[in-house]
């Protein structure tokens, strides 16, 4: 009983914090949409949230794939497809570096208030 609240705890402090139903990760790779509308909603978004969201841009400027991640694609790459499929159906890719530079952009956009010439520090 002792575990499950342990694990109950950890997962509830885990979840990151949402804006329309939104993560702020999901928020920062939504600069890099195709849809200009999308880049537009994402940074409207971060013109709302302006300050608040930099603690969980830090976090993921931060976070790191797990080294299994990483070790399992790496292998799983150099195999012939009928092997690497079932291996790798059920695991994520690794987007360290994709997080990070969404971040890093989302977290200076957080900083910025739209001028009539565009991005300029608050």
């Amino acid at each position: 009983m002792g575990l499950l609240a342990v694990v109950f705890f950890a997962r509830l402090h885990s979840q990151a914090p949402l804006y329309q139903g939104k993560t702020i990760k999901a928020w920062a790779l939504q600069f890099d949409a195709l849809s200009p509308r999308a880049r537009d909603d994402a940074a409207s978004a971060f013109r709302s949230l302006r300050t608040t969201a930099v603690p969980e841009l830090i976090r993921l400027l931060e976070s790191r794939d797990p080294m299994w991640r990483k070790a399992l694609w790496v292998t799983a790459l150099k195999l012939p497809p009928r092997f690497r499929i079932p291996m790798l159906r059920h695991a994520r890719i690794p987007e360290e570096t994709v997080v990070h530079s969404a971040a890093a952009r989302a977290r200076y956009k957080s900083l910025c208030m739209v001028s009539s010439v565009g991005w300029s520090p608050v």
